[in-house]
């Protein structure tokens, strides 16, 4: 079969959206529901933490390590939730997790929010951190497998998009209820409501279509006639499923290598599991989570006291990073995946700079607000978006849910050790040296896109696969020629 690459210079995603069926659009749009909720919860539990964090620190008395434990215990956790969600991905498909992650994130919320110290509020975000993990994996991975060609990288950036209306609304109930309700229920409302989201996803997780692709790969007759019914609910014409249908079973019907070979210097497989989890590493190692967990007591240090004017600035910082996560949702299937991906890394460098130059000196809190805005608008145009899209289909299928699950178990780990660990480091080195320090990870990070990440846009996810196996091949056959 001849490689179709999919000319989307020309493409608008209004275009791509108008050439489906009502009835593709109304499936798509169910599916979009369940995968984004879930990563909305992520999102939210990081906003609303962030004011979390001012009420409980009063209320339980609790020390700045006992903080950093809360903060990034959920994220620790849902690195183990994420290897869990990827086995039963590939076991049992992709809709099980997904009806499993919010069965957990409800369960979570609850007990956080009815926690009355320490250790039982952080069981319930352990709980919280397990559903997380679930969700992440199954989110992109569900979305890539189902999403037409042309909008798979503005379907799956709609993640992260997700991700960034969570942390917005959680920085807005931070706002109203820290005015409106005592201060001693005030946080365990904006715990509580983490509890909705999930209860909207639990009954649709049921009615959604089984990935074509999962369902493909059961090699049951079954399986394939479903499959073939839920890429007519996705796709608008016979051919395009047909062709679908054919590169899934073409590929899997290629030898898998055994795990010895997978980590052989010339497998294709390993170069794009490398690339995959660089990716997830660099995307949480500039320090994201310092950035969105603690930018109060970050912009406190800075000169701002006032407890109304650092929730206002914080929920300022959300805004702009959902601005700019719709600019990559527009740009995604237009420039690629890569010029993204180098644009966003070059600000992250710029905007660490900026922000240990202005702790460093003393600069006035404006210097600081605007290294905060940058960061967060370079990261939110770069590595935010990218990373899901990437993770949705650099890694080879027969791998791709256990690969996936290993790609979020390291950055969730990342993340966790990012906030576990940023107001220690912070003292150890102080706040200039912390983002010197991540400015060094975020210049790597821009390095390691500009010499190994290659450009993905247009390209089916067996036609991404069958590229990686022929660069190989080809190298292979140059090498053995020159000897």
């Amino acid at each position: 079969m001849e490689d179709r690459i999919v000319d989307v210079s020309s493409f608008s995603i209004r275009r791509a959206w108008g050439s489906l069926t009502p009835s593709n659009q109304k499936v798509l749009l169910k599916c979009l529901l369940v995968t984004s909720l879930s990563s909305l919860v992520l999102g939210y539990d990081i906003g609303i933490f962030s004011g979390v964090i001012l009420f409980i620190q009063k209320d339980f008395n609790l020390s700045e390590v006992q903080i950093e434990i809360l903060a990034g215990s959920t994220h620790l956790i849902a690195a183990l939730g994420a290897i869990v969600a990827g086995i039963i991905a590939d076991k049992f498909g992709r809709k099980i997790t997904l009806f499993i992650s919010s069965f957990i994130f409800m369960f979570g919320s609850l007990v956080a929010a009815l926690s009355n110290d320490f250790w039982a509020l952080l069981i319930g975000r352990l709980i919280l951190g397990i559903g997380i993990g679930f969700g992440l994996l199954n989110g992109p991975l569900y979305t890539g497998e189902i999403s037409p060609t042309t909008l798979r990288g503005s379907l799956v950036t709609i993640t992260e998009i997700a991700i960034n209306v969570g942390i917005l609304l959680g920085y807005l109930i931070n706002f109203a209820f820290a005015r409106w309700i005592p201060e001693n229920l005030s946080w365990r409302f904006m715990l509580g409501v983490g509890f909705l989201p999930p209860l909207i996803t639990l009954p649709f997780s049921c009615v959604i279509p089984e990935s074509p692709r999962w369902l493909l790969a059961q090699h049951s007759t079954e399986a394939t006639e479903e499959a073939h019914y839920n890429l007519k609910l996705i796709l608008p014409n016979h051919d395009e499923i047909q062709e679908r249908i054919d590169e899934i079973t073409e590929l899997l019907k290629l030898r898998k290598p055994s795990f010895l070979e997978l980590f052989r210097r010339d497998s294709p497989h390993l170069k794009m599991l490398l690339i995959g989890f660089g990716i997830a590493f660099f995307q949480q190692g500039s320090g994201i989570e310092a950035a969105v967990y603690y930018t109060p007591i970050t912009l406190e240090k800075a000169g701002i006291t006032d407890q109304t004017q650092l929730l206002g600035v914080t929920l300022g910082i959300g805004v702009v990073k959902l601005l700019f996560i719709f600019v990559a949702l527009f740009l995604m299937d237009r420039v690629g995946r890569r010029i993204l991906l180098l644009v966003g890394s070059a600000g992250l460098v710029l905007s660490l700079a900026i922000l240990s130059t202005a702790f460093f000196i003393n600069a006035s809190p404006i210097v600081a607000i605007v290294g905060q805005f940058i960061f967060i608008a370079s990261f939110s145009l770069g590595f935010g978006p990218a990373m899901w899209v990437f993770a949705s289909e650099i890694y080879p299928a027969y791998l791709r849910g256990i690969a996936q699950s290993i790609g979020i178990a390291i950055n969730r780990l990342i993340s966790g050790l990012v906030a576990i660990s940023f107001l220690s480091l912070s003292k150890a080195i102080t706040t200039a040296g912390s983002y010197v320090f991540f400015g060094a990870i975020a210049f790597l990070g821009l390095v390691f896109v500009f010499f190994v990440v290659p450009e993905t846009k247009g390209k089916s996810l067996e036609e991404i696969e069958r590229d990686f196996i022929k660069n190989t091949e080809q190298k292979t056959w140059q090498k053995t020629e020159t000897q």
